[in-house]
């Protein structure tokens, strides 16, 4: 042990005399002995990198090395493979490996020591990769299923949401995503995709995307309503959510002064009149072109009434002391009727078209007497007014005449 920590030692051959007690003398002789230190090296510990990573090595050499080299059994380089903490690079061939020994090897200068070499391990961990999909469009009442997708070191993912939605199952690629209210309000929301970094040294990779989230067209075409004929109608229709414009039409043959009017204005046409009815719809624009949301619609039933008309007849004269036979009529929307006097006389049954009319006092003294027939109104408070007519009757007195009294004349005498 002490000759080699020296490292060299003296070793020193002397002879016997061979005489005995002669007179040569013994003979002596020596040799230096240099002990040369084995080479030694590590190559440091097998690592783990991630991919797209360097690694500086951790190499040591001693002994009787004076020199290393680095040499790889893949494709990357070193910076300076003559350095112990050489930087290597992997290659292509690594990553797809995806492993790479390296060996780190002394030098032989001149001595008998043999040059030694050690050799170490990196893995090369492929990335998390993730995509979240591309951003997208949904109608304020649907759901959206995702397109998110993973590989490389990833072995799993989450979803998550800027904004307050639900996922069915946020561990899914393709989860389900329900907006929330306020997502709704907002009009849109961010999702993200997160993997997971199991235990490695690649961190976690992350992707988000943004859902649209277009509001319902919503339209409402009004009550239905009544009006005469020959009128015309304003509509109420009214428009919201992502509605920007609507069209009127019509199951008749009516007219609209602008179509594109929430309060268009509607002329009732023949075909219309004659059902009593016309059927209006209005309906809103796709406010996406070709979005999600599709278009609203909603109708409304005008209901037309027909004009009520009303004839009370001719003008008649009859004698006095006699009745009046009306002879009146109603039509259109009219279904009941009521004679009037504008004298004092009676009549019958004032509901009938043909009641009797006897005269009063007044009218043989005028002696003509207005009578009138008057229509209902078939809606009660609605839009036809009733309808009126008037004939008069005149009465004539009857005639009178008065012979005198009897009387007595005598034989060749005349009598006023």
């Amino acid at each position: 042990a002490a000759d080699i920590a020296s490292p060299t030692v003296v070793l020193t051959i002397t002879s016997d005399d061979p005489d005995g007690a002669g007179p040569c003398g013994t003979a002596v002789d020596a040799m230096t002995l240099t002990i040369n230190p084995i080479a030694t090296v590590t190559a440091d510990a097998d690592a783990t990198i991630c991919e797209g990573s360097t690694h500086t090595l951790a190499g040591a050499f001693g002994g009787g090395a004076a020199s290393v080299l680095w040499t790889t059994a893949g494709d990357g380089t070193f910076d300076n493979a003559t350095l112990p903490a050489a930087t290597y690079t992997p290659g292509a061939a690594d990553i797809a490996s995806p492993t790479v020994v390296l060996t780190i090897t002394t030098d032989d200068p001149a001595g008998p020591c043999a040059a030694v070499n050690d050799a170490m391990t990196i893995t090369i961990d492929p990335l998390a990769t993730t995509s979240a999909g591309a951003d997208a469009t949904i109608c304020e009442i649907s759901t959206h299923t995702l397109t998110g997708v993973f590989g490389g070191g990833a072995s799993s993912i989450l979803w998550t949401t800027a904004g307050d939605g639900t996922f069915d199952n946020a561990t899914l690629p393709g989860a389900t995503y329900t907006p929330g209210a306020t997502d709704i309000t907002m009009g849109t929301v961010t999702l993200t995709i997160t993997t997971d970094d199991p235990a490695g040294p690649c961190g976690t990779a992350t992707d988000a995307m943004t859902l649209t989230i277009n509001a319902i067209a919503t339209v409402t075409a009004g009550a239905d309503d009544v009006i005469c004929s020959g009128s015309t109608y304003l509509l109420a229709g009214v428009r919201g959510g992502s509605a920007a414009s609507s069209t009127w039409t019509t199951a008749g043959d009516g007219t609209f002064d602008d179509a594109s009017l929430e309060a268009a204005t509607y002329t009732p046409g023949t075909a219309d009149i004659a059902a009593t009815t016309a059927v209006l719809t209005i309906t809103t624009d796709d406010p996406d072109g070709a979005g999600p949301c599709t278009a609203a619609t909603d109708d409304m039933t005008l209901t037309i009434n027909p004009i009520a008309t009303a004839s009370a007849g001719a003008d008649a004269t009859i004698c006095e002391g006699s009745t009046h036979l009306l002879a009146g009529t109603i039509g259109g929307s009219a279904s009941t009727l009521l004679c009037t006097t504008a004298g004092d006389g009676t009549f019958d049954n004032a509901t009938l078209p043909a009641a009797t009319y006897t005269p009063g006092a007044a009218d043989i003294a005028s002696p003509t007497v207005v009578l009138t027939i008057t229509s209902d109104d078939p809606d009660g408070a609605g839009p036809c007014g009733t309808a009126v007519d008037a004939m008069t009757l005149t009465i004539n007195p009857i005639a009178t005449v008065t012979a005198d009294a009897d009387a007595t004349i005598c034989e060749g005498s005349t009598h006023t």
